[in-house]
């Protein structure tokens, strides 16, 4: 009977609405150039970023994809890069269709690093957590709690510092990585 006693205050209670958490995705596309001697790429994409909470200035890709591609050689565009390439291959020139390819993530995380967009959006000093080494993200999570920053057990699991459902000791995760 106490629970409905309670409940006969919501007649009169304010209610009261606050943000507990908050997040955002931006959308971005474009054409990114590659060029490889006489060789040249155009890569169409579209990829969604977001804040990686918990980790100042940094940033990860998802959802991206190259939408469109075009290939030119010496000038003059190959109408189906994909048919170039297994034609190449099916004629035993398989190094050279190798050569000519390339790795699609690398383009387009080491394209945003200059992506004017991006910066205007999360700034000069932004990290793109998909271009960093496991190393380096070791690294700037070590910093960061060094400086005190709160990083959530989820982002440490994968680097063997959460045991028991706990975050090992600053200390024992330094250790661990001078060793490693």
């Amino acid at each position: 009977m106490e629970m409905f006693k309670s409940l006969a205050s919501l007649k009169d209670a304010q209610k009261v609405v606050s943000q507990i958490k908050e997040g955002a995705s931006i959308e971005i596309h474009g054409t990114i150039q590659v060029e490889m001697g006489e060789v040249r790429q155009e890569l169409g994409y579209y990829a969604r970023t977001y804040i990686l909470n918990g980790v100042p200035n940094a940033i990860d890709i998802e959802d991206w994809e190259i939408n469109e591609r075009k290939l030119f050689i010496s000038g003059l565009e190959i109408d189906d890069y994909y048919k170039f390439k297994q034609g190449l291959e099916d004629h035993g020139l398989t190094s050279i269709a190798n050569l000519i390819e390339v790795d699609d993530r690398e383009v387009i995380l080491e394209s945003f690093k200059s992506n004017s967009i991006l910066k205007k959006t999360y700034g000069k000093n932004m990290i793109i957590w998909g271009l960093l080494s496991m190393k380096e993200k070791k690294e700037k999570f070590i910093q960061l709690m060094e400086q005190g920053v709160n990083i959530s057990k989820h982002y440490l699991t994968g680097f063997g510092w959460v045991v028991d459902g706990e975050i090992i000791p600053l200390d024992e995760i330094k250790e661990m990585e001078l060793n490693s």
